[in-house]
């Protein structure tokens, strides 16, 4: 190789060893270029969380740590990605076991797989804003290209069962049979179950129905005798079950209710063409229809002993403004011998309404 030749490499290969210093160190010097003219690098906001599966009363949830190098919130959302919860506005810096409320529209529902996000408060209000009137938003810290978040499952909290925190009925005694004209008592043994005084209510059912409650306090381990009058007219005949019931147990027993009267009929209903009546027949009976002259319309089906509401006639088709009378036998009147009637007094047991007129559209 000739003397000319290895000198032209050796420049070339200088003169790239050159260039390459100078590109370098136009790099550093850009890079260090705002601490060369005094200025501060701007830096991007950083935060971490640990969101622990745990159990809830449905009404907050525990964040067991976050980190916010700028302060801000953390927000709750559900699988729907709908905010469920929101802390108050946390400081710059690191906080412990923070608590997240329920929103109202959330309350008592904070279960399931929620997931916690760490937001700046971008509007710098102190207010978590969802949207701010410039359609801005508290975004979420991003790190490496996503939210700061955890996601844990949230389960109930664990109860005693609910029947030791209540009032329980310990007997019930009353009557297998009773007439409605003579009214009973039941008599129920209540016990409080805990370890601290109580004031609950225990309640008097008739097939479902509320008949009387009664409120009282009872000290711990505490046993009363809760005393309940009822009207069996007000109950009416036949098999009923009847029950007093606390906030969580209850007791039940059965009552078999007869008839024993007044006899009555009153009219539910009336139009030129049918009558509605309720009627009571305390041995059983029939409910007939007159018209003004005496002329019976209708007579019903045997009723069997006790009360029966919305008995149908069909009084074929009467004139508006004339009178019909529905009277109680104890005998068919169809049946051709001379009826017998309930009575009142010396009366006919007997209600009489007149036919309106009928209307039109």
């Amino acid at each position: 190789m000739s003397p000319s030749t290895s000198l032209g490499r050796l420049k070339l290969v200088v003169a790239v060893l050159i260039a390459i210093a100078i590109v370098v160190g136009a790099g550093l010097v850009v890079g260090q270029a705002p601490e060369l003219f005094g200025a501060e690098v701007a830096q991007e906001p950083e935060a971490s969380l640990t969101f622990d599966s745990q159990e809830s009363d449905g009404q907050s949830v525990v964040v067991s740590s976050v980190s916010l190098s700028e302060g801000g919130f953390v927000v709750v959302t559900d699988e729907s990605g709908t905010v469920v919860g929101v802390s108050e506005h946390l400081s710059e810096g690191s906080h412990d076991n923070v608590s997240v409320e329920a929103t109202a529209e959330a309350d008592g529902s904070l279960y399931g797989s929620l997931t916690a996000t760490a937001h700046i408060d971008s509007s710098d209000d102190g207010e978590f804003d969802p949207r701010d009137e410039d359609g801005e938003s508290d975004r979420p810290y991003v790190v490496d290209g996503y939210p700061v978040s955890e996601t844990a499952s949230v389960t109930a909290v664990e109860r005693p069962d609910d029947v030791e925190r209540s009032f329980v009925v310990t007997s019930l005694s009353g009557p297998s049979e009773g007439r409605t004209s003579e009214p009973v008592e039941f008599v129920a043994e209540i016990r409080n179950p805990t370890a601290n005084e109580l004031r609950q209510h225990a309640e008097f059912r008739v097939d479902g129905d509320l008949y009387e409650r009664k409120v009282f306090s009872l000290a711990a381990d505490e046993t009363r005798e809760v005393t309940y009058e009822v009207g069996l007219a007000d109950i009416g005949n036949g098999s009923h079950t009847y029950g007093v019931y606390t906030e969580r147990n209850g007791t039940l027993d059965e009552i078999d209710v007869e008839y024993d009267g007044p006899a009555h009929v009153t009219v539910e209903n009336v139009s030129t063409s049918e009558l509605v009546v309720e009627a009571g027949v305390p041995e059983g009976g029939y409910v007939a229809v007159e018209d003004d002259n005496g002329t019976r319309l209708a007579t019903s089906d045997r009723l069997s002993p006790g009360v029966h509401a919305d008995v149908e006639l069909d009084v074929g088709n009467v004139t508006p403004g004339s009178n019909l009378t529905a009277i109680v036998y104890r005998d068919d009147p169809a049946a051709g011998a001379e009826p017998a009637p309930y009575e009142l007094g010396d009366n006919p047991v007997r209600a009489t309404v007149q036919v309106p007129e009928a209307e039109t559209d």
